[in-house]
């Protein structure tokens, strides 16, 4: 329990990125993966609603076991100094963190949408 806030600043770095380059996936106009360019940056409630459809993502099941799976198979945990320890912290962290992450205030959206990505109203 002691190395869990290690742990995470290790793992979001890595989660956050990819989940949230699939933001517009089913945009011709978006592919590759964000940052789009100024002529397909949607209207600040698309992006909002977008920002906010991915972000309640990570609290599906589908999606929490995914990243888990994803993370003690495809390399990472392999690639640490105690892998059996870190599959067990993945299979613990990951399904308590997504939900607590999704369940946090959303004011940061709108300043997201509009500063990084340069919707305008």
């Amino acid at each position: 329990m002691e190395n869990l806030p290690g742990f995470w600043a290790v793992l979001s770095p890595i989660i956050f990125p990819v989940h949230f380059s699939h933001i517009c996936d089913d945009l011709e106009e978006c592919s590759p993966p964000p940052p789009p360019t100024k002529s397909s940056v949607p209207d600040c409630g698309a992006c909002s609603a977008r920002v906010n459809g991915a972000t309640d993502a990570l609290a599906w099941e589908e999606t929490i076991t995914a990243w888990v799976s994803g993370l003690q198979e495809e390399g990472f945990c392999g690639a640490q100094e105690d892998p059996e320890q870190c599959k067990e912290a993945v299979a613990f962290l990951i399904p308590l963190a997504f939900p607590v992450l999704v369940a946090q205030p959303r004011d940061w959206v709108d300043t997201f949408c509009v500063d990084i990505w340069g919707c305008e109203a």
